[in-house]
C-alpha cells in the first residue's frame, strides 16, 4: 500500500492525476488486489537484514514476504541480488535477466 501511495503522490505532483483522483485510485486499491500481505510481521526481520546487509528495507521487507510465501522475488537489482549471494537467502531471489516464467 505504501509503495503504491508512493506511486500516486508522485503522479500528483507530476501533474498526471488530481488530488481526488489519487485518492480515489487508493481506495480501490484494497478491492483490486484482495490478497494484500500485512508486513507488521515482517518489519522486524527486514530490519535485522537490512542491517546486517547495509541495505534499504524496502527490498527486505519483499524479501522477507517471498520467505513468507516460499517465492521467489524477481528483481533487476543486481546489486541487491549480489549481497543476498551466498546467503541463506539466495534461494529465494532470481535476477528478471535469469527468470523464467512457468
Amino acid at each position: 500500500m505504501t509503495e503504491v501511495a508512493n506511486a500516486l503522490a508522485r503522479k500528483t505532483m507530476q501533474g498526471l492525476l488530481d488530488r481526488q483522483e489519487a485518492a480515489f485510485h487508493f481506495r480501490t486499491l484494497a478491492i483490486m488486489l484482495a490478497d494484500l500481505i500485512s508486513v507488521d510481521d515482517l518489519i522486524e526481520p527486514a530490519l535485522s537484514n537490512a542491517c546486517a546487509l547495509r541495505h534499504p528495507i524496502y527490498d527486505l521487507i519483499y524479501l522477507e514476504t517471498a520467505r513468507k510465501l516460499d517465492a521467489h522475488l524477481v528483481t533487476a537489482d543486481r546489486r541487491f541480488a549480489a549481497k543476498l549471494a551466498g546467503t541463506e537467502h539466495a534461494r529465494y531471489v532470481t535476477l528478471l535477466s535469469e527468470w523464467q516464467p512457468s
